[in-house]
Parts: C-alpha cells; sequence; structure tokens
C-alpha cells in the first residue's frame, strides 16, 4: 500500500517509531523489513524478557567520581533492571565514543525478578562484549547461578562457552576466540534439549540431547559474575545483553 507516499516521511535509525509499522513510509519501494534505513528493534521479536543497551546514556544511572553503575534500566517492558547497590559496581566507559560498562573481576550487576529466567524449554541470550583478560577458570560473562544456564569462559581456554544443567547433570559447549581486543557478539541457545553457541555469526558449538529441559533454581541473574562461584568475575566490557524466553530462529 503506496498510499501514504504522496507525503514520503523518512526511515531512520533503530527506535524510529516509522521502522516497526512494515509501511514504506519513506517511497522508496521497500517495506521496513527490507529498509537498510531502519534499524533492528529487539521488541519487535516475541519473547523478549531483557534489552540492556548502554549506548544511551540515559539508559543508565550514574554515581560518584568514579562513574559508577548503579543502575541499567531495562528496555524490555518487563521492568527487570540490572543493578548493585554495594561496593562492587560496575563503571561507565566510553571507547571510540560508545558507552560501556566495564568488570573487572570484582564488580557486577544483578537482574531484578530472577522466577522470569527461569526457563525450562527454551532460551536466547545474545551479549556484545568485550575480553579484557582471562586469568580464572569460567569466568561468568551472565550466569543464572551454577545450575540452570550460563555464558563464561570455556574453561581455561581462551574460548567462550553455553554451561547449562538438565536432568542429567552440567555440561558446557564452547569454542571460538574472542580474547583478539574489540567488541564481540556471542549467542547461546536451548531448544528442547539442543544447545549451540554462535561466537560474531558463526556457529562454534552445538550438541543434542536425550532429556530437553533445563534445571532451575532460585539465584539471581548476574552480569559479570557467578552467584556460586567465588573468583569467576568478568574482565572485559559489556554493552548490550538481550535475553528471550524462547530460540530465536
Amino acid at each position: 500500500d503506496d498510499s501514504n507516499c504522496c507525503d514520503p516521511v523518512p526511515e531512520g535509525p533503530t527506535g524510529d517509531p516509522t521502522c516497526a509499522d512494515n509501511i514504506d513510509n519513506d517511497c522508496d519501494g521497500l517495506v521496513d523489513g527490507a529498509d537498510f534505513d531502519c534499524g533492528f528493534v529487539p521488541t519487535q521479536l516475541g519473547g523478549l524478557k531483557l534489552w540492556l543497551d548502554a549506548s544511551n546514556l540515559a539508559n543508565l544511572r550514574i554515581s560518584g567520581g568514579m562513574d559508577d553503575v548503579n543502575d541499567w534500566y531495562d528496555l524490555s517492558g518487563n521492568s527487570n533492571h540490572a543493578s548493585q547497590s554495594g561496593r562492587e559496581r560496575p563503571r561507565l566507559a566510553v571507547v571510540n565514543g560508545k558507552n560501556r560498562v566495564r568488570m573487572d573481576g570484582s564488580r557486577w550487576l544483578a537482574v531484578s525478578n530472577e522466577s522470569q529466567f527461569d526457563f525450562r524449554a527454551g532460551v536466547t541470550a545474545i551479549v556484545v562484549f568485550s575480553v579484557d583478560r582471562f586469568d580464572s577458570e569460567f569466568q561468568a560473562l551472565i550466569a543464572k547461578g551454577d545450575q540452570t544456564w550460563r555464558v563464561h569462559r570455556f574453561g581455561n581456554s581462551n574460548g567462550i562457552a553455553f554451561g547449562y544443567n538438565n536432568f542429567f547433570g552440567p555440561n558446557d559447549i564452547g569454542g571460538g576466540d574472542p580474547t583478539g581486543g574489540g567488541l564481540h557478539q556471542v549467542m547461546a541457545r536451548w531448544d528442547d534439549g539442543e544447545s549451540d553457541l554462535w561466537l560474531d555469526t558463526v556457529r562454534v558449538a552445538d550438541r543434542n540431547h536425550l532429556d530437553g529441559a533445563l534445571t532451575t533454581n532460585d539465584d539471581p541473574v548476574r552480569i559479570g559474575d557467578n552467584s556460586d562461584h567465588a573468583g569467576r568475575g568478568w574482565k572485559g566490557d559489556v554493552s548490550e545483553v538481550l535475553i528471550y524466553d524462547r530460540p530465536l530462529s
């Protein structure tokens, strides 16, 4: 329907409402899904439970002379904000003009409403991150304790891993190497017994299981730490976190 093209409206960056109506507002022959003028908005996909985006300072509550991050506001609409009220606050970092939340191994954030992250049949976790250094086993990028699901260092290697627990106990799949500097994107998926892990859009590991359900627990989701294990803090930056309660295709 190009009836609106008598008065074209420019389509712009991610978050522009004209980029979510599936209409060719700018009259270039392309609807939103195919128009490169329109950026991807995570809320366009169903099942979004958490969306943390450091690119806009309005999404962060900063305090202290050291740019401590007290709160990182959830944009999913579920109020699953990530917070830290103790001394272990991560800090705001700006690299090449872009904001990041910096972890140093002892600093982390806890996500509200832990029960919303008790996934059984499906989950997709996506994190944009960097590695400052790996110096202890299983350093946690994001983890709901150690008895259900987590994304962390692959043992003592330079790889990244998806760790999860089901009826048969704990498992890890991993690979790749995100230690070469700069930002990377990791995606971990569980699909009713099938697991896979992607690093920078390349699948680096996958596995199938007889039992399709993840175990659950009452542990908080922590960014940059695992609440069940001391000494596994992340050392590096986090720029964005997306969690869906289903496996994305």
